[in-house]
């Protein structure tokens, strides 16, 4: 029985509003280079939302664009006219049932970030926009244009001060290998920016960090003109002395108490502060915008740091993250630190695509472009999705691995019990990491010195292997979870259903069914709501019974369900179809019942203009596989697997060369080649083949005419829907 098949997808319904519903939390970290370990500017972010929400990663080429373009992105606000030209940019993409404006993270190839933390319920709100404002915009626009963090500031107040911002409050922090600045844009067209530091380490979570400043410094501070005017005007400040402000907190001006005082705001930034400190910080009035250390601070501890959690959030529902007190909380799908460096290409970002707590962090060169598999869309029809996404543009696939890494971070939290084997896990598997992408960082820098297009290729070829390299890890501890496999009798399930319905769990060589506590069972889904809560109240089966399915002597628990109204539904929450976000949870007796119907997830090979298997090595650490010659040109064919055997070419890898001009990552009798490849792969792969069975499967890549050589372990019970895909030509980038 094909269990893959008995899963209905899900479909979200999609409901567009003029404007898009904003991010709901976020949390930042900016280290200044001299507090950095490494002499380099730092930026850690965790991007908090609500809703049903997948991500992509995508490199959007530079552009040129014809004269009165014009650019539109959320369906009510302002028609911006496009520039010329624009930048490349990495984008790693929000999207959600309705879209939003504020949750986008970019890097262009000047080397500028952009995050942003949503700081609403301030005191501005009946603030007028022009043509309908900007929102998207800002991020997007200087993702495009921005060739300094600086510049990046000064274009986005340019806007502002054009279009009027159409949120209450948002905090942006802009930076690059110099500076980092801090952007606070206020409904209306008020603003006010800072620059960290370099002595400084910044933070904040959703509600305005910047307290006092002096607005005459105008090297670090840049201010609406009437700043001031407008908030003794309105009330919320009174200056002691009405010729000198330097008693102004912004903060306090403009920030309204109850966002200030909320309890997933203020113990967020306590938890940080007790962190850095030791120190337990009490009153949030008093809470620093920013810190001066003595240590310095790696890159490692900035991923601590927004991994964070706290010792008063409420843990009673059976799963570790269900609310928002923690900075690494229920609601985090996507998670960074940024290592700014000079050389934009060799800026390096740490990523999780979800809790950074419950994934592995993987490194990835954001200018090197998005490995396969980053993203099951191009960037033309991401942008267009952004806003105007179709329900089969959300629906759960296997191929996507981005429900790898949700399925594994969620069975974890519900079995946190085994959270200590996993982080055991976590810490070898980064260690390791962590020395791979230095040698990578390190060889990509020789290449550089030679052919910086050569370099690129072979970063690109690093974020590939890394991409899949963690993937494979995910799909290791997903299967040590020993997950079981169920069945949904239902079409269509939604948080507002009535009615009944029958999950069947069948058993596998690790659990069998009658070992199950039934009075312990609950049926559920893993993922949160729209209200940034998971189902707490998952019922207990009406009945539980025990068959003997006569399928290698298998059994199956077949529970009847009730389905109860419990949680008023939001605009696309509700799900259609009956799928693997759902799963049996038990942990009585130690027995781990809970497997979805994903099975460990394939990758979706898409954005690469042709996709070709050629051939199986074996002994990877000693070679790297290439193609030979006459395969250079090949078109697209059906993948192949093989057992055994290595490629042609590969035993005499003096004529070995990658692309159509002698070669594409390394000069064909170059010392460089044989050293760079050790460095990366003797140790990073060596491991995975044997957990692959010894299936270590080549794929050649045609980009642009040459052929570049990607390393992925598949494993033996990859779905067939991925095998298909594998030997298609898809579409490129």
């Amino acid at each position: 029985m094909n269990l893959r098949l008995t899963a209905l997808s899900a479909l979200v319904g999609v409901s567009l509003a003029a404007f898009a519903l904003p991010s709901n939390a976020c949390f930042t970290v900016i280290v200044g280079k001299n507090v950095s370990a490494t002499g380099e500017i730092l930026v850690g972010h965790n991007e908090d939302n609500e809703m049903r929400i997948i991500t992509s990663q995508y490199w959007v080429d530079p552009a040129t664009h014809e004269e009165g373009e014009l650019i539109e992105f959320e369906p009510a606000a302002a028609k911006i006219p496009q520039v010329k030209k624009t930048l490349g940019f990495w984008w790693s993409q929000t999207l959600a049932p309705t879209g939003y404006s504020f949750s986008d993270g970019f890097v262009n190839e000047k080397g500028v970030v952009v995050v942003s933390n949503n700081c609403n319920q301030t005191i501005e709100k009946g603030e007028k926009v022009n043509e309908g404002g900007i929102g998207y915009g800002i991020r997007r626009l200087v993702a495009e244009r921005a060739a300094s963090a600086r510049d990046g500031v000064n274009l986005a107040i340019d806007l502002v001060k054009k279009y009027g911002y159409f949120q209450e409050g948002r905090t942006y922090t802009i930076a690059d290998a110099n500076e980092a600045w801090q952007l606070v844009l206020l409904r209306g067209s008020r603003y006010v920016a800072r620059k960290v530091q370099d002595d400084e380490i910044a933070f904040l979570a959703n509600a305005i960090n910047i307290t006092n400043i002096d607005l005459k410094d105008t090297a670090n501070v840049i201010a609406s003109p009437d700043l001031i005017e407008n908030a003794i005007k309105k009330g919320t400040y009174k200056p002691k002395d009405p010729k000198n402000f330097s008693d102004f907190n912004l903060r306090k001006a403009y920030q309204l108490d109850e966002r200030t005082s909320a309890d997933w705001t203020k113990e967020r930034v306590r938890v940080l502060l007790n962190y850095i400190t030791g120190k337990d910080y009490k009153d949030e009035h008093a809470f620093p915008m920013s810190m001066k250390l003595k240590n310095k601070v790696s890159y490692e501890q900035v991923r601590q740091m927004i991994s964070g959690h706290s010792k008063h959030e409420v843990r009673n529902s059976g799963w570790y993250h269900q609310g928002m007190n923690d900075i690494c909380n229920i609601g985090t799908y996507d998670s960074v630190v940024y290592v700014l460096r000079q050389n934009p290409l060799f800026t390096l970002a740490w990523r999780t695509n979800g809790r950074p707590s419950q994934q592995f962090s993987y490194p990835q060169y954001p200018l090197a472009g998005a490995a396969i598999g980053q993203n099951f869309m191009d960037p033309k029809t991401g942008t267009a999705a952004q806003f105007h996404a179709k329900p089969e543009q959300l629906s759960y696939r296997a191929d996507r691995p981005v429900y790898t890494f949700l399925a594994m971070q969620n069975f974890l939290d519900w079995q946190h019990q085994d959270y200590p084997i996993f982080a055991k896990n976590k810490r070898a598997f980064e260690k390791q990491a962590a020395a791979e992408v230095h040698k990578a960082d390190k060889e990509g820098r020789m290449l550089y010195r030679v052919d910086p297009a050569k370099a690129k290729a072979f970063l690109h070829e690093f974020n590939n292997y890394s991409f899949h390299n963690v993937l494979h890890a995910t799909e290791q501890e997903l299967h040590e979870l020993h997950h079981l496999p169920i069945i949904i009798n239902s079409k269509e399930l939604s948080q507002s259903s009535d009615g009944t319905f029958t999950v069947t769990a069948l058993s596998t060589p690790e659990v069998h069914m009658t070992r199950v506590d039934k009075e312990a069972t609950r049926f559920g889904s893993p993922f949160s709501n729209a209200d940034l809560e998971v189902n707490r109240e998952m019922p207990k089966p009406l009945k539980v019974e025990f068959l003997d399915v006569n399928v290698a002597d298998k059994h199956a628990a077949v529970a009847e369900q009730r389905l109860q109204k419990r949680q008023k539904v939001r605009r696309g929450d509700a799900m259609r179809g009956a799928d693997a976000h759902h799963a049996l949870f038990d942990r009585r007796r130690g027995v781990r019942t809970d497997r979805s119907v994903v099975e460990p997830g394939a990758m979706a090979p898409q954005g690469v203009k042709q996709l070709a298997m050629v051939g199986v090595v074996d002994h990877a650490d000693d070679r790297f596989a290439v193609g030979d010659d006459r395969q250079r040109q090949a078109p697209g064919v059906q993948a192949v697997e093989e057992t055994a055997g290595a490629i042609d070419g590969v035993d005499h890898p003096q004529h070995s060369r990658v692309g159509q001009a002698g070669a594409a990552l390394f000069a064909e009798k170059a010392i460089l080649r044989k050293r760079a490849l050790n460095a990366l792969f003797d140790k990073g792969l060596h491991p995975l083949i044997g957990h692959a069975d010894h299936i270590l499967q080549v794929v050649a890549l045609m980009v642009d005419g040459q052929r570049l050589a990607l390393l992925i372990v598949f494993k033996r019970q990859l779905s067939p829907r991925f095998r298909q895909l594998a030997g298609q030509t898809v579409a490129g980038l």
